[in-house]
């Protein structure tokens, strides 16, 4: 049967026509939306989309990735959580929608706690520390010296108010005693054009979006916010190794439907997500971007919802980091 493309898919939209048909009256029943609450060409989307065009492969209607990006990712999620909870959908989310905003935004357009089904735990991801070449910092160290020569004069950007990069350099502010002014940006491809061009002086983004600007020599990694060094930047120590104790701050993808999806749905859908990260070429595009493949049942999302929201309600109120 043929499928008119362009009712599908608009300028933002990526669909994925899928040759392999589920059971009869299995899900989905039509079209199932992904959406991504950050701009096209950062981490969470290319992460979405490497996974959701393989999940497209194994079912009977089209996957389509949606971006809306506002408000730390807050505008996108909103939307999934008004959504009917059929399992049509989706939500694509870093810890800022999903656990951080909540303790940084005044007035969130959802109840975090209770706005969204767990569906599955996608991947982990670590964060990159980068400069662009007109800030003269090779280390973390000559950063930090140049952070306290120049108070409050250097920009540091993120791909949104709160996300995990806007925190972790909070930290690094509050750690050191230094101050600079955060410019939050709707996604990560706008922030390292940006970084490249020396208007952000430094920045904190996950591997996945920065890992081509790192290799087309763009940016300069300083360190990675992980408790290990990544194998994608062997040379680059952590952020432990450049002398901040007990620093991590990696990041998390999670898949989320509107609250009360039946739990055989969500089910289904993270078996699906299972499978399809377990294709060879799946499996090694997410290592590459830097992500590291989890999966497993929406029980053991939930458990990572509950960690991940008490961590960062504590490091927020240490950092003294708003949104607003």
């Amino acid at each position: 049967m043929m499928i008119n493309r362009r009712s599908l898919i608009s300028a933002a939209t990526t669909a994925a026509f899928l040759p392999r048909v589920t059971k009869a009256g299995s899900f989905p029943e039509r079209p199932v939306r992904v959406l991504v609450p950050f701009t096209p060409g950062g981490t969470t989307d290319l992460v979405a989309r490497t996974i959701t065009e393989a999940v497209g492969r194994r079912v009977s209607q089209p996957v389509v990735v949606e971006n809306v990006s506002g408000a730390g990712g807050n505008v996108g999620a909103e939307q999934v959580a008004r959504a009917a909870p059929n399992g049509h959908n989706l939500l694509v989310s870093p810890p800022g929608p999903a656990a951080i905003n909540q303790y940084l935004y005044r007035n969130m357009p959802y109840d975090t706690e209770k706005a969204f089904s767990a569906v599955s735990y996608l991947v982990d991801i670590p964060g990159v520390l980068v400069v662009g070449d007109k800030t003269p910092a090779k280390t973390v160290q000559e950063l930090v010296a140049l952070l306290k020569s120049r108070p409050n004069s250097l920009n540091y950007g993120s791909s949104g108010a709160g996300t995990t990069g806007h925190l972790a350099q909070a930290m690094i502010l509050a750690r050191t005693s230094t101050t600079a002014q955060h410019v939050a940006y709707r996604g990560t491809a706008p922030l390292l054009l940006d970084v490249v061009a020396g208007n952000v002086q430094f920045a904190i983004d996950s591997m996945p979006g920065t890992i081509g600007q790192i290799r087309a020599g763009r940016v300069r990694p300083l360190a990675v916010t992980s408790r290990t060094r990544s194998p994608l930047l062997p040379d680059v120590p952590t952020m432990m190794e450049a002398g901040f104790l007990d620093f991590e701050a990696s990041t998390w993808l999670a898949l989320l439907g509107p609250a009360g999806m039946p739990p055989g749905i969500a089910t289904e859908i993270a078996s699906l997500v299972d499978a399809a990260m377990q294709e060879e070429a799946v499996k090694a595009r997410l290592i590459d971007l830097g992500a590291t493949p989890v999966g497993g049942p929406p029980a053991d999302l939930d458990r990572l919802l509950q960690t991940e929201r008490a961590k960062w309600r504590e490091v927020v109120a240490a950092s003294g980091a708003t949104a607003e």
